[in-house]
């Protein structure tokens, strides 16, 4: 972001086929967001965000960028910018299992 900058962990859990779960954790542990990702409707709902961030245009841009970041992850992207907002978000992957 332009002005602000933020790292952390995004673990994501696929429990079932066409539904993402996903965690955002900072450095210290702190759970930033967690959302839920239905693949067949294409649709985010945020469960839960901190305080700081629980504000509805916060939220709206998360919900699109993740939807968005979600859908390059599967076709092997590990940057996305969203252009409007100037907001880069970059992922280094961990060791998978399936």
């Amino acid at each position: 972001m332009p002005k602000a900058y933020l790292s952390g962990l995004m673990i994501m859990h696929k429990p079932s086929g066409g539904h993402v779960d996903a965690s955002v954790i900072n450095e210290f542990g702190i759970s930033l967001i967690d959302l839920s990702y239905d693949e067949k409707k294409d649709k985010v709902k945020i469960l839960s965000i901190t305080d700081k961030m629980n504000k509805w245009y916060i939220k709206r841009a998360l919900s699109n960028d993740f939807k968005n970041i979600l859908k390059a992850m599967r076709e092997g992207a590990y940057e996305y910018l969203n252009t409007k907002r100037k907001i880069k978000y970059s992922f280094q992957p961990a060791n998978e299992t399936e």
